[in-house]
């Protein structure tokens, strides 16, 4: 496999189930573009900060977005459910712990 086929194989956007109350809903990486500003809101408005990556990576079975901005913006405000679903996203785009470090690290070399 070359070089452009491995980079376009490692880019594709991974996806996991967060399972909250009974209920999994599909929490989708994020782009850079999504990620860069989710830093640039986080400096002035977390809520909004979080409302917006939310919105980005919670999808429905066939990808696309399944949250609407006020949807987000409300469940941005609850920790109980925001928490779990935030948490899957970091750690989806390397800033966790769990899945997302074993699988980064088991990127060939």
């Amino acid at each position: 496999m070359g070089v452009r086929e491995r980079l376009a194989q490692l880019a594709t956007l991974r996806t996991r189930d967060v399972v909250i109350e009974g209920e999994t809903f599909i929490v989708r990486e994020s782009s850079a573009a999504t990620f860069a500003e989710y830093g640039r809101l986080q400096r002035t408005d977390r809520t909004a900060a979080i409302a917006h990556l939310l919105r980005e990576s919670i999808v429905v079975p066939d990808g696309e977005p399944g949250l609407s901005a006020k949807d987000a913006t409300a469940i941005a405000q609850s920790q109980r459910v925001s928490l779990p679903l935030i948490s899957a996203v970091m750690d989806l785009n390397g800033f966790g712990a769990g899945e997302g470090e074993a699988e980064k690290e088991s990127i060939p070399g």
